[in-house]
């Protein structure tokens, strides 16, 4: 369905709206939109989605922890917000839990305004200090738990 309309009487536009049943198709619905923009109401939890979206990689809690130099149970909690809300799933493996965002069709222009709106500090900083404590991983998975400002400092950057 397309829905046209006039801006200020002087500007038209279009946008396309989806019918009632692509809506009622998404898990991300109307119901939850509300828990959604929650969600995102908080810096910290956009930064944890800016680097959730700056790797194809799932993150464990003890690398967001040490790129975004903040204790466990702050990280945990904005963790549970986000999957509350729909947008961050989880994967247990072995000891640890890895996160990854929602690849819901209905959150693709949501992602894109976040990818083009999070940009600069501290967002870049955090990524670069991801990109190091990733190269700590032995293959796809975390093995060294927590690690200090310094050895993040020191890790090499590929």
């Amino acid at each position: 369905m397309l829905i046209e309309c006039k801006i200020l009487h002087t500007m038209k536009c279009s946008m396309a709206v989806p019918d009632s049943e692509a809506i009622q198709s998404n898990r991300i619905s109307s119901h939850n939109a509300e828990t959604v923009f929650k969600a995102l109401a908080n810096e910290t939890r956009l930064r944890i989605v800016r680097m959730l979206r700056s790797t194809e990689k799932a993150l464990c809690v003890c690398e967001i922890v040490d790129a975004l130099q903040m204790p466990e149970y702050q990280i945990s909690r904005h963790l549970a917000a986000l999957k509350k809300s729909g947008l961050v799933t989880a994967e247990k493996h072995s000891t640890w839990a890895y996160h990854r965002l929602t690849s819901e069709p209905a959150l693709a222009p949501l992602w894109s305004y976040l990818d083009a709106s999070l940009v600069g500090d501290p967002y870049d900083a955090d990524i670069e200090l991801l990109r190091r404590r990733l190269t700590l991983r032995a293959g796809d998975y975390c093995v060294v738990g927590f690690v200090s400002r310094d050895e993040l400092e020191r890790a090499r950057a590929d």
